[in-house]
This record gives C-alpha cells, sequence and structure tokens, in this order.
C-alpha cells in the first residue's frame, strides 16, 4: 500500500468516524419524523371524514331548503292568484254599488219629476 493509498484510507477512515455518527443520528431523526407524519396522516384522514360528512349534511339541508323554497313560491303563486280573483270580485262589487248609487239618484229625480 502506497503513502497516498494510506493518506486516503486515513482521511476516509476519520471522515466515516466523524460522518456516520452524524448520519445515523439523522437517520433516527428522520424515522421519528416519519411516524411523526403518519400520525398526523391517520388523524387528518380523520377529520377529512368527517369534513366530508359535514359536507355531505349541509348539502342535504340546502336541497331540502331549495325543496321547501320551491313549495313557498308555489303556494304564493296560488295566493297570489286567489287575491286577484278577490280583488277582480271587489272591484265587480264596487261597479254594482256604483250602479246601484246611480239607479237610486235616477230612481229619486224620476219621482220628483211625478210629483
Amino acid at each position: 500500500m502506497s503513502d497516498v493509498e494510506k493518506i486516503v484510507g486515513g482521511f476516509r477512515s476519520s471522515i466515516q468516524d466523524l460522518l456516520v455518527p452524524e448520519l445515523k443520528a439523522l437517520q433516527v431523526e428522520v424515522r421519528g419524523l416519519r411516524e411523526r407524519m403518519d400520525k398526523i396522516d391517520i388523524r387528518l384522514d380523520k377529520h377529512e371524514e368527517k369534513f366530508e360528512r359535514l359536507i355531505s349534511e349541509m348539502h342535504d339541508g340546502f336541497r331540502k331548503s331549495d325543496e321547501k323554497f320551491v313549495q313557498l313560491i308555489s303556494r304564493l303563486a296560488e295566493i297570489e292568484g286567489s287575491i286577484k280573483i278577490i280583488v277582480n270580485r271587489l272591484d265587480y262589487k264596487e261597479r254594482v254599488d256604483e250602479m246601484d248609487f246611480r239607479l237610486r239618484k235616477i230612481e229619486e229625480r224620476f219621482e220628483k219629476i211625478e210629483n
């Protein structure tokens, strides 16, 4: 073995002595972080299921509300039609009352003329 190989071997051994413990410590730390991330993923999955369920419930609620609004609008349209019929009848009654009033006036005039 030449002097260069001995020097390179020595450097390699020194560097490995310095870096291997550091790398092993980093591996342990990365493993720990991976385990924590896995736990967080599990928790997030549980929360995601809850959110999906809540969103589904909200959509159901909105759909029911929409159906009720459609029913209310339909009912309001029916009521509006009834009101128009009543208003027309009232208008007709006012006309009849006005005609009756005019007829009474005419009858009064005729009575005055006859007397």
